[in-house]
This record gives structure tokens, C-alpha cells and sequence, in this order.
């Protein structure tokens, strides 16, 4: 993160010399003439705009991110759930089944998360759910009433994570729409004209420059945030590796 927080403060400095010229030729008629009190207040109030705007944007990308981590948990949990449940099956359902789980799950941390941060989906856990759905269908009727429920406590399991995978793939794909990325954007370089306009004439610089690496900074925190699989925030998979470590717990059990 604090190597691209700092790639977007220069980014937004570089804006800001561009900004400070376009200030100094609209709004000061001499260089060193003091700002008047309509300047500061109009800077107040589009500065305050920014700041509003962009604590309401960090504070809705923090819940996303909280609930995208929330289904991860969630799918973890079930498929625990399902494997536990599964070994109270008949022996040969007990070790297709489990041998099913733990490689969907291993797909997922192997194969699908990469691809997530990249910004894609992997298509073939979806096939690997459907197979094991299709394994579970395929168990023969027992009069076995352990057997009976633990099919029951599988399946319900398997809806579960069905339900949070699509929550999970959903999340990924989640992010700020064009024209809030472009309003955000204008009103970065609106606060820094702002602040431009109504800085003191020997200051002016030094503040700019200061402010621009703050703009840069939360617009970075919020792109960042805003996508809770990638970057240098992400989520990473390990709900994943302990569900997979709990497997083999329960086998030996």
C-alpha cells in the first residue's frame, strides 16, 4: 500500500503545479495580493464538499470490505460443516465426498484466488461444486437414519456454499461506477484549486504540495478499500488453508 499511496501523492502533486498556474491566472491579479474572505469561504466550502464526500465513500468501501470478508468466513464454515457431516456416510460416499471438498476448497486457494486478484473468476469450481452436488444425488437410498440425516446436513451445507460463493464472485466484481470515480477526481482538483486560491501568497507551495499528497493518499485508500480482492488490501485466502487444515484434523479424529 505505501508504495502506491506514495505514486498517487506525486501523481496528485504533478496535478497540483498544473492547478496552481491555472489559479494564479484566474484568480490573483497581482502575485502576493492577499486572499479576500469570499475566497477562503469559497474554499472552506468546497474543501469541506471533498472531505464529506470522500469519508462517506472510505466508510461505505470499509463496510464492503467487511462483508466480502464476512462471506469468505461464511463459505469456510460451511464447508467444514460439510465435511464433518460427511463421515457419517456410508464409507465409499464418506471418501468421494470428502476427497471433493477438500479439492474444491484447495482449487480455491490454488487456483481461484489469483485469479481474483486479477480481477476473474475460475469457472472450473463451479464445475467442481455441480460434481459434488451430482455425487451427493447419486447416493443410493439408506435405511440407515444417520446415514439418512447426514445426507440431509451435506446438502444443506452445499446450498450454503453455493449462496456464499456467489456472494464472494459478486464482491469481487464490485467497485466504484465511472462517474463517481470522475466526480471524485473533479473534486480533488477543485479543493486543490481551492486551497491554491486561498492560500497565503509565501505559503501557497508548501501547502499545496502538502494537500495533494492527502488528496492522493484517500483517493488511493478508497480504490483500494472499494476492492476487497485485490491490491495491496485484499483478502487473502486463509479462512481457506485452515478449513483445509480442520479436514485433516477430522480425518484423524
Amino acid at each position: 500500500m505505501l508504495i502506491t499511496s506514495v505514486f498517487a501523492a506525486i501523481s496528485a502533486m504533478s496535478l497540483s503545479v498544473l492547478v496552481v498556474l491555472v489559479a494564479r491566472w484566474k484568480a490573483r491579479p497581482a502575485e502576493g495580493t492577499l486572499p479576500n474572505e469570499g475566497e477562503k469561504t469559497a474554499a472552506r466550502v468546497v474543501t469541506s464538499i471533498f472531505v464529506f464526500s470522500a469519508a462517506f465513500l472510505i466508510v461505505a468501501a470499509q463496510a464492503s470490505l467487511s462483508q466480502a470478508r464476512q462471506v469468505t468466513h461464511a463459505e469456510a464454515s460451511a464447508l467444514r460443516e460439510a465435511y464433518w457431516s460427511a463421515g457419517w456416510l456410508a464409507p465409499q460416499d464418506k471418501k468421494r465426498v470428502r476427497e471433493q471438498l477438500q479439492s474444491y476448497t484447495q482449487s480455491v486457494i490454488d487456483d481461484e484466488w489469483p485469479e481474483m486478484r486479477a480481477g476473474r473468476a475460475d469457472p472450473g469450481n463451479w464445475d467442481r461444486l455441480d460434481h459434488l452436488r451430482n455425487s451427493l444425488i447419486s447416493i443410493a437410498p439408506s435405511i440407515d437414519t444417520v446415514q439418512q440425516e447426514a445426507r440431509r446436513q451435506v446438502e444443506t451445507s452445499l446450498r450454503d456454499v453455493y449462496t456464499a460463493r456467489r456472494d464472494r464472485l459478486a464482491a469481487a466484481d464490485s467497485g466504484l461506477s465511472g462517474p463517481i470515480v470522475a466526480l471524485l477526481a473533479l473534486g480533488a482538483v477543485g479543493t486543490l484549486l481551492a486551497i491554491s486560491v486561498s492560500s497565503l501568497p509565501g505559503t501557497r507551495w508548501v501547502v499545496l504540495l502538502l494537500a495533494s499528497a492527502l488528496v492522493g493518499f484517500v483517493m488511493n485508500l478508497i480504490f483500494q478499500i472499494e476492492h476487497p480482492f485485490q491490491g495491496d488490501l485484499s483478502i487473502d485466502p486463509s479462512v481457506y488453508r485452515e478449513a483445509i487444515a480442520r479436514f485433516r484434523q477430522i480425518s484423524t479424529a
